[in-house]
């Protein structure tokens, strides 16, 4: 999947919860840092700059040593 910031997420395995769907609004998914970071899991709510969005899913953002998926290097 290419976001509208030409970012590929298709890559990662998604470690908890879905990943996003098409139709899906005020939904987000983070990766796995950025959740840890935050203490947020799937299916709690999420508010950026006085916005809401529920957690739907946590990306697996982290590899082994070496073993980024490709052009994550």
């Amino acid at each position: 999947m290419v976001t509208e910031f030409g970012a590929s997420i298709g890559e990662f395995p998604i470690a908890g919860g879905r990943m996003l769907t098409a139709g899906d609004e005020g939904k987000a998914v983070l990766g796995y840092a950025v959740a840890q970071r935050l203490g947020v899991t799937p299916g709690e709510t999420l508010e950026i700059e006085g916005e809401s969005f529920e957690v739907v899913g946590i990306m697996q953002t982290y590899a082994p040593r070496g073993k980024a998926p490709e052009g994550h290097r």
